[in-house]
């Protein structure tokens, strides 16, 4: 009774992004290896450590690899990632830092990157050997409810982990204003608590 007494004073809905706003299905639309590798290389490393997972872009991964291979010394790094070990290799799978890419795939990975698709990186021993990106289509009733919490005088906002580009065009597909990317589970802690000055009342969905 007490949590719908609370839900009623709502005047503001925060939202994750991927999985939440967009479909739980997603799809690879990029592998780009460095000359030393093959596009089933990175696939199947990437596959290995994301193997425990359920996050849309580890399950869009492990679909296009068909791989089953499964990494062991699995854990996860908050805010950025997935880390393991195949064949005694450290292998990595973290979010895009454009500045870190190969000079071999940074105009293919860069262009996806800013067209708002996902990118992932996947590191062996702590070196580059690829870069996977990953599209989440919108679910069809994100739109019909960010515009009905509008007509019901709730503004809308979205806390995400994913990059600037690909929360940027959620957000102006759906006529967001308030938007911010690449924040770990704490920084989302921290963003919801800032956004909670002034008395509002917010529900967070994610």
């Amino acid at each position: 009774g007490d949590v719908l007494e609370r839900l009623a004073k709502v005047d503001g809905v925060v939202f994750d992004k991927t999985g939440t706003l967009t479909e739980r299905h997603a799809e690879v639309t990029l592998v780009a290896a460095v000359p030393e590798h093959s596009d089933e290389d990175v696939l199947s490393l990437a596959a290995a450590v994301e193997a425990g997972s359920q996050h849309p872009i580890a399950l869009a991964i492990m679909t296009a690899a068909g791989s089953r291979i499964r990494a062991a010394d699995v854990r996860s790094l908050p805010g950025v990632g997935v880390i393991g070990t195949v064949d005694r290799h450290e292998i990595q799978v973290s979010r895009v830092v454009p500045s870190r890419l190969p000079q071999s795939i940074t105009d293919a990975v860069t262009q996806r990157y800013l067209r708002g698709e996902t990118v992932v990186v996947v590191e062996r021993d702590g070196d580059i050997v690829g870069a996977i990106a990953v599209t989440t289509p919108l679910r069809p009733e994100a739109l019909p409810a960010v515009t009905h919490l509008l007509a019901l005088g709730r503004t809308s906002a979205i806390l995400s982990g994913d990059s600037d580009p690909a929360v940027r065009t959620v957000a102006a597909e759906l006529g967001i204003t308030s938007a911010q990317s690449n924040l770990s589970p704490a920084d989302k802690v921290d963003a919801l608590t800032a956004m909670r000055q002034g008395s509002r009342q917010l529900l967070m969905v994610g």
